[in-house]
């Protein structure tokens, strides 16, 4: 007796395999294409043209302002690298952890972050 459940078994273990597996495809069938949140959906390249162009005409229009700009930028990250620059602003709740003020590595990024955020 023994023998024929022995027997029976593994048939009975291949059809609920291939029952879960047919489920398993059902329910993969049915799932997006990307498994988290995109930001580039809805995102065209014609966008991206569009953008290119209006930054480049700006650049044209004001090429003086651009160069402050630039020339501002430069000379915050230059002190950052030399030590120079001011402490970091606490009032930002990102950066609250004591690790931003007390690592260096960590002090730079917020250092450098600062600068092109803040302007």
């Amino acid at each position: 007796m023994t023998t024929a459940v022995s027997k029976r078994e593994p048939a009975k273990r291949a059809r609920k395999a291939a029952a879960s597996a047919a489920v398993g495809a059902k329910i993969i069938d049915r799932a997006p294409a990307v498994a988290g949140p995109n930001p580039f959906v809805g995102l065209r390249p014609e966008d991206l043209v569009s953008t290119a162009q209006q930054i480049g005409a700006q650049c044209v229009q004001e090429p003086t302002l651009l160069l402050e700009q630039q020339t501002r930028l430069a000379q915050d990250l230059l002190s950052v690298v030399d030590g120079s620059a001011p402490p970091p602003a606490t009032r930002d709740r990102r950066f609250g952890d004591p690790a931003w003020l007390e690592n260096p590595f960590y002090r730079m990024a917020l250092q450098g972050y600062q600068p092109g955020a803040m302007r």
